[in-house]
């Protein structure tokens, strides 16, 4: 086994070591907070601003109509549409590159409501 033992940048793998009883038994519950403002890209509060947004954003006028269509109704029921922008070439923030890789579908709770947020980068 290598060690490292100075400064390594860009690296993208890591290794570990652990002892367990059983090792088909590996399987752990992993719970961060994270503040989700910090990645806010743009806030969308009117129905101009989202159409905006969704011209952008597809090309094709069948995906736009049914995109609008949908993000319309959250923007109706929640007042915002939150654009979050996380980047895999951050590598100075863990919990950016957890969420990249997990996704953040499952992070819904009274106030969020997870509209895409498909993980795998």
């Amino acid at each position: 086994m290598k060690l490292r033992t100075g400064f390594v940048s860009n690296s993208s793998s890591s290794s570990f070591i652990i002892a367990a009883i059983d090792q088909n038994k590996l399987k752990v519950k992993v719970e961060i907070e994270a503040d989700l403002s910090k990645y806010l890209e743009q806030t969308i509060t009117s129905e101009d601003e989202l159409w905006d947004f969704i011209k952008d954003r597809y090309y094709d006028d069948d995906n736009q109509k049914e995109e609008f269509i949908k993000l319309n109704n959250y923007l109706k029921t929640h007042g915002n549409i939150i654009i979050l922008n996380m980047s895999s070439d951050n590598y100075e923030d863990p919990i950016e590159q957890f969420l990249l890789d997990r996704g953040i579908k499952d992070l819904s709770n009274s106030n969020i409501t997870v509209i895409e947020g498909e993980g795998g980068y």
